[in-house]
């Protein structure tokens, strides 16, 4: 009989695509074993549960079916079954880190996170009343987030490109 965790075991591989025997491998257990947790067969062990929380970045009480939100230290996972949009979301998640790293980032980094904060703050309010009458004042705000990120981001692209032709301009001289 499939419990909670067994149904949200087999949903999260298949959300990703990945076979039984990708996911056995990769989480060290046999393929039967997998089999078992995910028709409810055998239950898993503490260290079992940690890893495969790891492995797909969940909570677990998101596995263990206590809540509904897909959260692990702070990350949220978004389903995406489009692969373009996936690669679009992946590839902004590399630039984000990327910019994270850079010394001259810091302006870009709290503005993207001001943005999407209050981007993921007023999808949420959506979702839980999509009915509910529209908030100018949060309309009005997310769109200055959203100026002020773009924005950063392109005077640290022009910072970059500046930079760039700096150097190119040094070899010239030469």
């Amino acid at each position: 009989m499939k419990s909670g965790y067994s149904v949200i075991l087999s949903s999260l591989r298949r959300e990703r695509g990945l076979s039984q025997r990708k996911v056995s491998e990769d989480l060290g257990i046999s393929q039967a074993l997998l089999s078992h947790y995910e028709n409810g067969v055998r239950e898993p062990r503490f260290d079992f549960v940690v890893r495969v929380c790891d492995y797909y970045g969940v909570s677990a009480d998101y596995f263990f079916g206590r809540t509904a939100e897909k959260t692990y230290d702070d990350k949220v996972f978004i389903d995406c079954p489009d692969a373009s949009m996936r690669g679009s979301l992946e590839a902004a998640s590399d630039f984000l880190r990327e910019v994270g790293a850079a010394e001259d980032g810091e302006a870009l980094r709290t503005a993207a996170a001001e943005y999407m904060e209050r981007f993921f703050s007023g999808a949420l309010r959506d979702l839980r009343d999509p009915y509910a009458p529209s908030a100018p004042e949060f309309d009005a705000e997310l769109k200055r987030a959203e100026a002020a990120f773009l924005a950063e981001a392109r005077a640290l692209a022009d910072a970059a490109a500046a930079s760039a032709e700096d150097a190119d301009g040094d070899y010239d001289d030469e």
